[in-house]
């Protein structure tokens, strides 16, 4: 069974809560906070010799929260980060705003010579720059006070995550903790209660907070690798990442020691590189696609733009009654249609730069020209004379429409199968 004593205290105050919860409280019990020493004694009349060991951890912690725990003098106290048999470490921050952890004996050791001066060492082993370890801080009474400066902030508070994972960040909580833990285990040490808010951002990147605890029995390798999956994953919920699926693996069925872990990370890192510089590769592609197919659409535009209509009056067809087709043409604009006279005003605008081309109208111009044999076709050429123009000259306007509306069609196109 685990000493309530070992356990993070926020899984101690949530087992409290759980264990307390079994009765409906009265009006008075329900004043007390839910997860307090003193609401259990209430809730558990004839049931606290089983509680024994959780309401004496539950209780060292509120008075660690509350500040009645000796020591730390000049340093304002947080909420509890971690504990173990023999102390509680608190967050703190010192006078210049900087935070850290500031370790304090239990209150039934807080007189012990031997527990305060185990406390004061530093951690066994030597300092590694993969681990943030406690170092001796000296109160304002002059007793030194362990002391670990934490600096930014922890994975914790980015949990829970509610978007897709990022991949980098998973690398570099994977990365910092197994660093972490290769230098204990080369010290032959363990952590023993790694989580979330042992993983910390600091300026030199992320790295492995180490609070040196005092627990029953030594912790193992695959039981610090399968806390650092859990809290590595929390980060991808659902796996849907490879490095958040290997941190899910060490969860589930950690390896046996942190030297086979790093390289089936670098496996999955190699693995996970590949997949990005093909979906990077793709991209590219696709890109470099949509480049030319915008600089084609682009031209087109351009060269639409770029050919003004052949300038004259022409007349396309004459029909057997006294209605013609006539097109007038200017560099500005093209206005025709049928018409039973020269000049008039109510020509419609097929063309011009501004508004682009009539299709329908276009095509209707198109039609009269190559059915114009048809018509009266010698009241059409002297209508062609009368007005000063050639049929050379409208087969080149007919010929001017055509192009247009095939560069039409070919933007339409271009527009719908958009890479």
């Amino acid at each position: 069974m685990v000493d309530p004593r070992c356990l993070p205290p926020d899984t101690l105050k949530a087992l409290a809560a759980e264990r307390l919860g079994q009765h409906a409280p009265s009006a008075a019990q329900r004043a007390l906070p839910a997860e307090s020493a003193e609401a259990a004694m209430a809730a558990k009349p004839n049931q606290a010799q089983g509680l024994d060991g959780l309401l004496v951890a539950l209780r060292d912690l509120e008075l660690a929260e509350e500040g009645h725990l000796p020591g730390g003098r000049g340093l304002a106290r947080g909420r509890a980060l971690a504990q173990d048999l023999l102390s509680v470490t608190l967050e703190a921050w010192d006078n210049e705003g900087r935070r850290g952890a500031l370790r304090l004996p239990r209150p039934a050791l807080a007189a012990d010579p031997v527990t305060r001066r185990r406390l004061a060492l530093r951690p066994m082993g030597q300092h590694d720059e993969a681990i943030l370890s406690f170092e001796s801080r000296f109160d304002d009474d002059g007793e030194a006070r362990p002391w670990v400066a934490l600096g930014g902030p922890s994975l914790a508070e980015l949990l829970p995550v509610e978007d897709w994972p990022e991949p980098r960040l998973i690398a570099a909580c994977l990365v910092a903790g197994l660093r972490g833990l290769a230098a204990l285990q080369q010290q032959g040490l363990g952590h023993g209660a790694l989580g979330p808010e042992h993983l910390i951002f600091t300026l030199d990147g992320v790295r492995l907070a180490w609070l040196d605890p005092v627990l029953p029995t030594p912790p193992r390798p695959e039981d610090d690798l399968a806390a650092l999956g859990r809290a590595v994953g929390a980060l991808d919920p659902e796996g849907h990442d490879s490095l958040g699926a290997l941190a899910w693996g060490f969860a589930e069925s950690p390896p046996p020691n942190v030297g086979l872990a790093v390289d089936l990370l670098r496996r999955s890192m190699g693995q996970s590189l590949l997949e990005r510089r093909h979906e990077l590769a793709m991209h590219a592609r696709a890109q470099g696609r949509r480049h030319r197919h915008a600089q084609a659409l682009h031209l087109s535009r351009r060269l639409s733009l770029a050919l003004p209509p052949p300038a004259g009056v022409f007349c396309l067809k004459a029909e057997r009654d006294a209605v013609m087709v006539l097109a007038d043409a200017t560099a500005a604009q093209l206005r025709g249609g049928p018409a039973t006279a020269w000049p008039t005003r109510f020509l419609p605008v097929l063309w011009s730069p501004e508004h682009g081309l009539d299709a329908s109208a276009a095509r209707s111009l198109v039609r009269a020209w190559t059915t114009r044999a048809r018509g009266d076709e010698p009241r059409r050429v002297a209508q062609q004379a009368e007005l000063g123009s050639t049929d050379e000259g409208a087969a080149g306007l007919v010929r001017w429409l055509q192009l247009q509306l095939s560069l039409r069609t070919e933007r339409m196109l271009m527009a719908r199968s958009t890479p």
